[in-house]
């Protein structure tokens, strides 16, 4: 799998600059292009959101001016912000590596904007931390779940070298499974690659009990070329596998985590949490995920 379209999902209170620099990053390592989205929801839907907010309180009128001069403003940042890395706006004398930004927008449900982009995309970058960021749990969980993609979620912060060291987290399941294959290109271009041993997924209902050992995996990329050094993490009695994991990528330095999103049940995840969702809240490199 080679990566040529990076989706980039910008919401209004995305942080535009740092988020594109971070998808620049991967871009100019991949020799991928970036297709930059704006998501707006529709004026009505934008009142509806407002819990606090009497209907009828705010004209309409009022809140699609709002709408457009904040789509606006974050085109200028954009604009301004490709110019400054000298980026072309399309692919130049037809060279499918050309390394370039192209803007668009969509108004209407965010979600089926996503997925009517993001379905076409190589990998969908989002903002890391969503919660904090004011991403929405629906959105997450459309990219997630229903664009059939990967997701890179990158933090609100300048990065590192996120191809330096990248570790993949390896439990047996489904997710982790895709997320191998979808991280390929990811390991490849990698300094230094760590397989994550973090336990088995036997408890998950519709395994075809054909475990697969992490060492398995180490050894499965050595026939691609890529050399794995084998982590086995074992969480403390008062440490969750997500906080262990966590930890981990703090002491090796590492600049992206692979993993399989939700192995378990969203409804089991929001309940008692999860892994998922714990890297999600927490994490401050960037994440690579599909399920």
């Amino acid at each position: 799998m080679s990566i040529r379209t990076i989706l980039v999902v910008l919401e209004a209170d995305t942080a535009v600059e740092v988020l594109l620099d971070g998808a620049l990053e991967i871009a100019g390592t991949m020799e991928s292009h970036l297709e930059v989205l704006l998501l707006q929801s529709d004026p009505e839907q934008l009142l509806a959101d407002c819990a606090f907010t009497p209907l009828g309180s705010i004209p309409i009128e009022a809140v699609t001016a709002a709408r457009d001069a904040s789509a606006t403003a974050i085109r200028d940042r954009f604009t301004a912000w490709r110019a400054a890395r000298e980026l072309p706006v399309d692919i130049v004398d037809h060279k499918l590596r050309t390394t370039y930004a192209r803007w668009s927008n969509w108004q209407g449900p965010a979600e089926i904007g996503l997925l009517r982009r993001g379905r076409l995309a190589d990998v969908i970058v989002m903002a890391g931390q969503p919660r904090r960021l004011g991403l929405s749990s629906a959105l997450i969980d459309t990219a997630l779940f229903d664009s059939g993609r990967p997701v890179l979620f990158l933090p609100d912060k300048p990065i590192g070298p996120p191809l330096g060291r990248v570790a993949l987290a390896w439990n047996d399941s489904l997710q982790a499974v895709r997320c191998l294959a979808c991280s390929m290109p990811f390991l490849h271009e990698a300094e230094r690659v760590y397989v994550f041993s973090v336990g088995s997924a036997d408890a998950l209902p519709g395994r075809d009990r054909a475990s697969i050992p992490a060492e398995d995996v180490a050894e499965a990329l050595s026939w691609q070329g890529i050399k794995g050094t084998l982590v086995r993490l074992a969480p403390q009695a008062d440490e969750t596998v997500g906080a262990r994991l966590l930890r981990e990528v703090a002491e090796l330095d590492v600049g992206l985590l692979a993993l399989g999103a939700f192995t378990h049940s969203r409804v089991r995840e929001a309940l008692l949490g999860g892994v998922t969702r714990h890297v999600l809240d927490h994490a401050t490199i960037p994440l690579l995920m599909i399920h």
